[in-house]
């Protein structure tokens, strides 16, 4: 999908680890930014009726021009602090956009792929513990690992919609009943599910 943020394996590990956690922090941080930004609107508008205008500022044209600099300067770092802002809030935004995608491609898997990831990267288990677990031979449990990589990857670079992945998935056949639009968002996002359930949009 257009306008997302490329993605390795590395990545996709640091999502899948405390996903519920890691969605959340980028929401509070990009809540954050927000109320930086609205700061900085409130202190710019504070400033522009609170500052004198140069005409009516007593003295020479020395002081009118140590004035007006001081105003410039005052003006560029508001500026450059402002566009670190939304570079910040930009970032934050892709990441999470991001993270909600890769976790539609995971739960998108199905059977010993899905395991297999699950135990390795969503409960942090061993290799070798999970290989033992699922009572696979290496060569397969390898085999499986690097398919379900390659799986996310190629369904997160798809055309497909969120929704389609965690509908149809990576075969494009529908898996199980048929979800809701809400059940789909909030499968992927734990901040939309805590409101549903709470207003019992779903169970």
């Amino acid at each position: 999908m257009e306008g997302l943020i490329q993605i390795e394996e590395g990545w996709i590990k640091t999502v899948l680890s405390d996903y519920e956690s890691f969605v959340k922090t980028l929401h509070d941080r990009i809540l954050q930014v927000y109320e930086f930004i609205g700061k900085m609107d409130d202190l710019k508008l504070g400033l522009a009726m609170g500052s004198p205008k140069l005409q009516d500022v007593e003295g020479n044209c020395r002081v009118k021009t140590d004035l007006s600099d001081l105003m410039m300067k005052q003006q560029k770092v508001e500026r450059e602090y402002v566009l670190d802002l939304y570079t910040e809030l930009w970032r934050l935004t892709e990441e999470l956009e991001s993270a909600i995608r890769i976790w539609a491609c995971y739960q998108s898997l199905r059977g010993k792929q899905y395991e297999i990831i699950k135990k390795l990267y969503t409960e942090d288990g061993l290799w070798t513990v999970v290989e033992a677990e699922m009572k696979l031979n290496h060569r397969v449990f390898v085999e499986q690992r690097r398919l379900a990589m390659d799986t996310i990857i190629e369904l997160y670079n798809s055309k497909k919609s969120n929704e389609e992945i965690l509908l149809y998935g990576h075969q494009g056949k529908l898996y199980g009943k048929k979800k809701t639009s809400l059940e789909c968002i909030a499968k992927v996002n734990p901040m939309f599910k805590e409101r549903c359930v709470e207003e019992r949009e779903i169970s």
